[in-house]
This record gives C-alpha cells, sequence and structure tokens, in this order.
C-alpha cells in the first residue's frame, strides 16, 4: 500500500508542477496535463488494485474500509459500520449521513496533506484540473445500503 502512495504521489507532484507553471506554457502543451491524467487514472487503478488486497480494512472498532474502486476520474471508498441501520428511520440516516459527510470534508484534505504532501490549496487544484472526484459509500453490517456522497473542487474552494 505504500507503494501504490508513492507512485501516486509522484504523479499528482508532476501534476501539482505542471499546474505551477500552466501560464508559462502555450495551448500546445496541453497534452502535458493529459498524459498526467493518463498517469494518475494508470496509478490510481494500480492502487485500487493494492489497496483491495488489503481490504477489509479496520479503521476504528466501528467501520471498515470494504473496497475502494477508480473510474472515469472518481475515487469510491466503501466502508462498512459495525451497526444494524434497519431500524433507523429515513431521517435518522439523513441525519447519519450529514455528520459522515461533514467529518469526511473536514478530514480529507488533512488526509491528502499527511500522505501526499499536498496543501489544501493543491489538493483543491488537482480535483479542478483533473475532474477528479472522491465518492464515499456507507453499508451497514448486514450489506444494506445506508447512503452516499460525492465531493468534487467546489466543495474545497
Amino acid at each position: 500500500m505504500i507503494r501504490a502512495f508513492f507512485l501516486l504521489g509522484i504523479v499528482l507532484c508532476a501534476f501539482t508542477n505542471c499546474q505551477t507553471n500552466k501560464s508559462e506554457r502555450s495551448e500546445a502543451e496541453d497534452p502535458v496535463i493529459t498524459e498526467i491524467i493518463k498517469a494518475i487514472q494508470l496509478q490510481s487503478v494500480e492502487s485500487c488494485k493494492l489497496f483491495n488486497q488489503q481490504c477489509p480494512i479496520k479503521l476504528n472498532d466501528e467501520t471498515l474500509l470494504r473496497s475502494v474502486t477508480f473510474l472515469n476520474m472518481t475515487w469510491t471508498y466503501c466502508y462498512e459500520i459495525k451497526m444494524d441501520f434497519s431500524d433507523k428511520t429515513e431521517d435518522e440516516l439523513k441525519e447519519e449521513m450529514i455528520l459522515l459527510k461533514l467529518s469526511a470534508k473536514e478530514n480529507l484534505p488533512n488526509v491528502m496533506s499527511r500522505i501526499y504532501g499536498k496543501s489544501p490549496k493543491e489538493f483543491y487544484m488537482i480535483l479542478k484540473e483533473t475532474g477528479m472526484k472522491i465518492r464515499y459509500a456507507y453499508f451497514d453490517q448486514n450489506n444494506t445500503a445506508i447512503g452516499a456522497f460525492t465531493f468534487d473542487y467546489t466543495d474545497f474552494q
């Protein structure tokens, strides 16, 4: 897993460096961005394979990371919450998802900084310039969908 983070980090660093000098490049050099996005896609798929070999990953006593996918520039993290949500009302599930989304939104830039050494502004630029999105999907211990949400660059302006 560290190898996957390291390799993806290198690609993200290259992308950030290209963005820093973007105003100095001509329109003819935009294929550079295209190639970097392709590299991000390939490395992200490889990272998912490595992650999924280790899944499920226990994050805490209540939460497991079950799987990670990358498709159409969207990372999807599937989590299992070790609780039975079958007796929850729709309003209670919505409230739970609001809390999970707020927590994820607060923590995501810090995770990117810790893993890849990217500032929140660099994280925002990577999402914006690549069109990358990050989706979280939650299931209960009975494999019943609790809910999902997706972040894009507009969530981190």
